[in-house]
Formats: structure tokens, C-alpha cells, sequence
């Protein structure tokens, strides 16, 4: 997952409330293409997104 973040992390290996909520959505697709997206909470980010800025 480490070079996941690379991907979206800027210069400082820090990312924005967008890059990540990018980046979580794109993980989520490998559950949804394998039928097992409810068993890892479905397919919202946002309320993840928003909780990681949140204690940031």
C-alpha cells in the first residue's frame, strides 16, 4: 500500500483530502471486482476521508 501512497503523496510524502479519498476509492474496486465489497464496508470513503483529515 506504501507505494499506493507514493502515487498520490506529494514531494513531502503528504497527501490532500482529495488525493486520498482518489486513492481509497481505487483500493475499494479490487473487493467490488472479486463480489466481496460488503464485507469491507462498502464502497464510501468519504466518512474514512473525512475522519483521517479530521485527527490530522
Amino acid at each position: 500500500m506504501s507505494d499506493l501512497f507514493c502515487q498520490v503523496s506529494g514531494p513531502g510524502g503528504l497527501t490532500d483530502q482529495r488525493h486520498l479519498s482518489l486513492l481509497l476509492h481505487e483500493a475499494v474496486q479490487i473487493p467490488r471486482q472479486l463480489g466481496e465489497v460488503a464485507a469491507f464496508g462498502g464502497s464510501n470513503v468519504e466518512p474514512s476521508v473525512a475522519a483521517a483529515a479530521a485527527s490530522a
